[in-house]
């Protein structure tokens, strides 16, 4: 009795190796005191800049200085890193009224921004292996 391609095909893809997903490993910079927390957010394209994201976590009130966050299990893909650190605590991204935000903030390359920062800008790589990326916060007076 033989085997039709559709046959195989199907018991192929019952075998196929899944993409590895690796875990993500945040060396952030610079987190002041404030009782607000923290926001972690990993987006697609499609979701960038905008509520939700793939991946994320929360730090509870974060104390000062400098953390290493590990975001489990990313896909392999192109994410937007945004953090942001909600100083005090109102849940919602606060700017000023020259739109310079209150809040603290990062991203990928946040160093390099002067405005809104665009994909481009800010895409990282998540590859199947295992990567660190250095942020660091920042805090406007």
């Amino acid at each position: 009795m033989g085997c039709s391609k559709f046959s195989f095909a199907i018991a192929a893809m019952a075998f196929a190796v899944p993409v590895e997903a690796s875990d993500l490993t945040l060396d952030l910079k610079g987190v002041r005191a404030a009782s607000g927390d923290l926001y972690i957010g990993l987006q697609k394209q499609d979701e960038f800049m905008k509520d939700g994201g793939s991946y994320g976590t929360i730090v509870k009130a974060p104390q000062a200085g400098d953390h290493k966050i590990v975001i489990k299990d990313v896909a392999p893909g192109e994410y937007h890193i945004g953090i942001w650190h909600d100083i005090d605590g109102d849940k919602k991204f606060s700017v000023g009224e020259d739109f310079i935000p209150t809040d603290g903030w990062s991203s990928f390359k946040a160093e390099t921004l002067r405005a809104a920062p665009t994909w481009d800008q800010v895409k990282y790589a998540v590859t199947p292996n295992a990567a660190t990326v250095s942020l660091t916060m920042v805090y406007h007076p």
